[in-house]
């Protein structure tokens, strides 16, 4: 096929904010989406595999993810 005639040339993933989907799309060569394939579950999934591999933790632990706004300016560490 030729340059300009369909050709799919590039892929991308994708987080859309509104529709909370993680998707798999695919470009022809003039940026036209040919396709888009939503992969959100199985993006989230192996995450958490990766996770729970990573860490150690075991089928059956609680893991806890905390998220913190801002980091002191003012943070002193100390060491004994």
């Amino acid at each position: 096929m030729a340059a300009g005639l369909g050709v799919q040339v590039g892929r991308r993933l994708q987080d859309n904010k509104q529709t909370g989907k993680i998707t798999l799309n695919t470009y022809t060569e003039d940026a036209f989406l040919v396709s888009e394939i939503d992969i959100t579950d199985k993006v989230i999934a192996l995450a958490l595999e990766k996770l729970y591999h990573d860490y150690d933790i075991d089928e059956g632990d609680k893991l806890l993810i905390t998220k913190q706004k801002s980091i002191p300016q003012k943070h002193i560490k100390i060491e004994i």
